[in-house]
């Protein structure tokens, strides 16, 4: 019935009370077979992560990067702004978007981990970048870009350029 266990290192333990257990080599021990034999199966190997874990790991690396912008005499959008492809179809939000002290504009992007950049970001960054994307909502107008508007009608005919920085992910 456990006998793999005790092939893995498990071994039954009779404690003082005169019930049994089963302890692994590091010493934890089990009540039921079924719990020795799911961590034998599925070894705890680092923390478990849901999607939240990996939001706040994110957020994290984000709100570290606008503080250093910010310390430094940036002005950092504190809301995602949001732009659409030239066409009219689909629309992404750069994480950061800022405006230098000499009053050039950027964008981040971060992705940690493995991450890499989603269908609309592949597909508009590049239109960001060549000044065709078009800024949309109330964000964007707070921030000073003219919603509705190519970014290359409204002062910026070469775009604003985007840096994509990479971190090590939530479990790494």
């Amino acid at each position: 019935m456990f006998g793999d266990l005790l092939t893995r290192g498990m071994t039954v333990v009779a404690l003082s009370s005169g019930r049994r257990v089963l302890q692994d080599p590091d010493g934890k021990q089990y009540d039921t077979v079924a719990e020795a034999r799911q961590a034998v199966e599925a070894p705890d190997t680092g923390p478990r992560l849901t999607i939240r874990g990996h939001y706040k790991h994110h957020k994290a690396m984000t709100d570290d990067l606008k503080a250093q912008l910010e310390s430094q005499g940036y002005r950092v959008s504190k809301e995602e702004l949001s732009f659409g492809s030239s066409c009219g179809t689909g629309r992404c939000r750069p994480d950061i978007v800022y405006q230098a002290p000499d009053g050039k504009w950027g964008i981040i992007e971060v992705k940690t981990g493995d991450a890499s950049l989603t269908f609309r970001q592949e597909e508009i960054y590049p239109q960001i970048d060549s000044g065709d994307a078009i800024p949309r909502g109330k964000v964007a107008n707070t921030f000073g870009l003219k919603p509705g508007i190519p970014l290359k009608n409204q002062g910026y005919p070469n775009g604003i350029p985007i840096e994509i920085k990479t971190f090590p992910g939530a479990e790494q």
